[in-house]
């Protein structure tokens, strides 16, 4: 995919309008949330997690779960994914 450059006008509010094609292929909608770095010089920006995200990515059992060990897992993950931002 070719890439697409935008140049947008930043008010004096500091706020962007985030291109059509930026969030279309970032799945962005109405309200979700976006999280900024800055790395070496440029700012990224990616889709911030929000902790249902984290819930989703708890395989679901045909037993009733045991929701303790559901919320350590997900402090795990969570906790790993902080370290690796970190790098």
């Amino acid at each position: 995919m070719p890439k697409k450059t935008n140049t947008v006008s930043l008010s004096a509010k500091g706020q962007v309008t985030i291109p059509k094609h930026v969030r279309d292929a970032l799945g962005l909608g109405p309200s979700d949330r976006v999280s900024f770095e800055v790395r070496d010089g440029a700012a990224v920006i990616r889709p911030a997690k929000t902790i249902f995200d984290y819930f989703a990515s708890v395989k679901p059992r045909n037993r009733p779960e045991d929701w303790k060990q559901v919320r350590e897992e997900v402090s795990r993950i969570i906790a790993r994914e902080i370290a690796e931002e970190g790098r």
